[in-house]
């Protein structure tokens, strides 16, 4: 149809001035959604996690997209409005098992830009947009969900009491994971890394104790949302659940590790959003196998919640305070308390929580240790004593706790602080003055603070 045959039957009734006008306008119209520039899509990251496969698009703009499964076959196509390729998908590394190819067209009739993703095996897809944070840009995120096509996927919840078989059961968080990096270091070194290579020394360390057991909540470099890190130590029935985190400030000089608790006001205002969920979280109080929610009235599940909160505020504290001086005698520390915070991986009234901030990775030092695996073992076995120097004076009924056997690699040292002497050191330690002397090649009785002290075996 000719652009200006409708404007010929308007012509009678408006004068030609404003018939004018009004092409005009259409004409601007037409040529200003003509020059809109495009949503390019500038590169492509894979994540595959034990329970879905993600795929993050990195984009110019906001993505106006829809989404759409085929068979027969396996697709996933997303079409975007206004939208081009910036890069090579032949060059694109697809670092996944479910996705074969991804390849890419303009529609002729629409002008939409067409993504298909060729996969192996069925999946149920689900996407969403991110807009720009920090120093990441506007985000479109696909999370793929296998489908057995033989029979429905089922989600099992082993009950408490099979998973922990008379033991004391730490569930081992390593922050962040997946496109979620946490803090960089000023050599690189990305904290989800360094979190997760500490949390597997943690676990493998702790899964050397007579009495004890410890699973990590992600076993591999993908994202977890902060709710489901708790929720998988709360559906586990986990007696403690350790968050492993590395510190970054604004300021280099800032370093040493510190460990977090939940604070009351936090704990408080936590309180509402459980009880609002009390419906569906039956298992809620204590963890899997505890007393079921529903079946009280409101007032009294607050009561009990409450009590349970301030249980697990008080346990953790206690642990916390251990790692600390453990810690303390590997590096510096901020405090010889613990913080508090209103953390969310702290926020799970079932289970027991702290929060390990190993170091900032912001500084040169620690950002050092941070990277020697020597140094990551130490504060795996500083953390696992905090641990099982608790456990084993309050033992639960039903466990059996033996003593600590550390497959140490580096003998264990004591940082000098103010006040310290070398028969208080000896002492605390079950060392002779004698031992400590000649192991430190020690004269006098003068001490630096700062110094590092062998302990002898």
């Amino acid at each position: 149809m000719n652009f200006f045959s409708p404007l010929k039957k308007l012509n009678k009734f408006i004068g030609i001035k404003e018939l004018l006008l009004l092409c005009l306008v259409l004409c601007s119209a037409q040529a200003s959604q003509l020059s809109a520039e495009a949503v390019s899509i500038d590169g492509i990251r894979f994540w595959q996690s034990p329970t879905k496969t993600r795929v993050v698009f990195d984009l110019s703009d906001h993505p106006i997209h829809s989404l759409m499964t085929l068979a027969n076959p396996h697709r996933v196509v997303i079409d975007v409005k206004n939208g081009k390729v910036g890069l090579d998908l032949n060059k694109v590394n697809i670092n996944s098992t479910l996705i074969k190819r991804i390849r890419s067209n303009i529609s002729p009739d629409s002008g939409k830009l067409r993504l298909v993703l060729d996969l192996k095996r069925p999946a149920k897809p689900n996407s969403f947009t991110l807009n720009p944070i920090q120093n990441v840009g506007n985000r479109l995120v696909l999370d793929l969900v296998e489908v057995d096509e033989q029979k429905p996927r089922q989600t099992i919840v082993k009950r408490a009491a099979d998973l922990k078989k008379n033991h004391i059961f730490v569930v081992i968080d390593a922050g962040h994971g997946g496109e979620d990096p946490g803090a960089t270091g000023y050599r690189g070194t990305r904290e989800k890394h360094v979190t997760l290579s500490i949390a597997k020394k943690v676990a493998a360390s702790i899964n050397k104790q007579p009495g004890m057991r410890a699973e990590l909540s992600r076993t591999g470099d993908y994202y977890l949302s902060l709710r489901k890190r708790t929720e998988i130590a709360r559906q586990k029935g986990a007696d403690l659940f350790i968050s492993i985190h590395a510190d970054a400030f604004k300021s280099s000089k800032v370093r040493g590790s510190s460990v977090w608790v939940l604070s009351d006001k936090g704990a408080n205002s936590e309180v509402g959003l459980w009880l609002e969920k009390r419906e569906n979280d039956a298992d809620l109080l204590g963890g899997v196998e505890s007393v079921e929610l529903d079946k009280y009235e409101a007032d009294v599940a607050e009561v009990l919640l409450k009590i349970q909160t301030e249980h697990s505020v008080r346990l953790g504290n206690a642990i916390a305070t251990n790692v600390i001086g453990e810690l303390a005698k590997i590096m510096v520390v901020h405090n010889e308390k613990p913080r508090s915070a209103s953390f969310i991986v702290l926020k799970n009234p079932a289970v027991p929580s702290i929060l390990v901030e190993t170091g900032f990775i912001s500084n040169a030092s620690d950002e050092k240790n941070l990277r020697s695996s020597k140094f990551q073992q130490k504060m795996a076995n500083s953390i696992t004593r905090g641990v099982h120097e608790y456990f084993s004076i309050n033992t639960p009924v039903g466990v059996k706790m033996a003593a600590l056997t550390l497959d140490n690699n580096s003998p264990t040292t004591h940082r000098v602080g103010r006040g310290d002497t070398l028969s208080g050191i000896a002492n605390r330690y079950g060392v002779s003055l004698a031992q400590l002397r000649r192991t430190n090649n020690i004269k006098g009785d003068r001490l630096l603070v700062g110094k590092h002290l062998i302990i002898p075996i």
